[in-house]
């Protein structure tokens, strides 16, 4: 079951979504790597929780290691994991007025430079899959108001017995990466929900 509670965008910003609520995910809590070990040993498995954090941390070196080596890891009905650049635009292959060339090195151009380092930044991308994808998660998720909302949604009704302060932890938090305007409802979440193709962002970042 995935929580929910409403996130009242501010009235003076000056955008259209001004005043707006948007649903957003209250997040119970974290799980590490141990987290998981101790949840997947309580599966029945033949496996000990201290076997299993053996084998997470170590694929996850893996996964980086591969990563990092030009590949993409695919982990079935969850993601693929691959490298991607945010990259400079360069006007030419070489200038010859600086001498220099088009470099596949990281670095930011200075104003003025036509060429130089092809690529800003490099980062994760986490492309779902299987079992993960937006039309596979729509199947099975189940969605619920937190407490908090419920109480003011009750209270919102004229529910005389309604107390919108109920539980003042649930759900009074925004929630990191959620909280672009319009969170998920407005395609906060764009990357990664198609399996098999990534749309490639303006701005000169490589998705493909």
């Amino acid at each position: 079951m995935i929580e929910l509670y409403l996130s009242k965008v501010t009235e003076n910003s000056e955008t259209e979504t001004a005043g707006k609520m948007y649903a957003r995910v209250s997040y119970k809590q974290t799980m590490d790597l141990h987290d998981m070990a101790h949840h997947m040993a309580e599966h029945n498995t033949a496996f000990s929780e201290g076997l299993i954090v053996g084998v997470l941390t170590d694929f996850v070196k893996c996964v980086r290691e591969m990563v990092l080596n030009g590949n993409t890891v695919k982990v079935g009905n969850l993601a693929i994991f691959k490298a991607t650049v945010e990259s400079n635009g360069l006007e030419v292959l070489y200038d010859a007025q600086s001498d220099k060339v088009a470099s596949a090195t990281m670095g930011v151009l200075k104003e003025g430079e036509k060429t130089g380092a092809a690529v800003k930044t490099i980062k994760l991308l986490a492309q779902s899959t299987g079992d993960f994808t937006r039309e596979e998660l729509k199947k099975d998720v189940k969605l619920s108001w937190t407490d908090k909302t419920k109480a003011e949604i009750a209270a919102a009704k004229g529910d005389a017995n309604a107390n919108p302060n109920a539980n003042p932890n649930q759900g009074g938090s925004s929630d990191s990466g959620d909280d672009n305007q319009g969170g998920e409802n407005q395609g906060g979440d764009n990357q990664g929900g198609n399996s098999g193709t990534i749309t490639p962002n303006p701005g000169g970042t490589d998705e493909n």
